[in-house]
């Protein structure tokens, strides 16, 4: 799955592994998978897997051991701050590493207003901000939420 189709369905992948108490669940958020950019040979290999994977029954206890070893625990705000912080690389790249650099204010609504020019990094702004129009400081302290939530983990 790319991220977008994680973040779409995560709270239906969450709801099924962790509140439907059922021992075993098909992987229904399997659906929203595509292929993209290959040969038609492959295509036809993917969608005949994918087809197959939503025909099978998965243990929920091991999709939820899955779910805790991907986001460090249950809670799913703590896993929307984890595609968030995966994201946030998508629109500050290599600059995520340098956080001095990022956190001045022009450097930062400069990096953000450059990956709002490409669609793709607009909609992880839109994904990680909730809005184009976020103001610069309410960008900094969800920034600043996520980066503190992803380092206490």
């Amino acid at each position: 799955m790319t991220i977008f189709e994680i973040w779409e369905s995560l709270d239906q992948i969450h709801n099924l592994i962790f509140r439907f108490r059922q021992e075993k669940i098909c992987p229904v958020w399997l659906n929203v998978c595509r292929v993209e950019n290959e040969t038609v040979q492959n295509i036809v290999i993917f969608e005949e897997k994918k087809t197959r994977l939503l025909t099978e029954l998965f243990q929920t206890n091991y999709l939820q051991k899955k779910w805790l070893h991907c986001f460090k625990g249950k809670d799913i705000k703590a896993a929307r701050n984890f595609l968030k912080y995966k994201m946030f690389f998508m629109i500050f790249g290599r600059k995520m590493a340098d956080r001095k650099y990022l956190l001045s204010d022009d450097n930062f609504q400069k990096m953000i207003l450059q990956a709002a020019s490409r669609p793709i990094r607009k909609r992880t702004i839109l994904y990680c901000f909730g809005s184009e129009a976020i103001s610069l400081s309410g960008a900094k302290i969800i920034f600043n939420e996520v980066m503190s939530d992803i380092s206490r983990r």
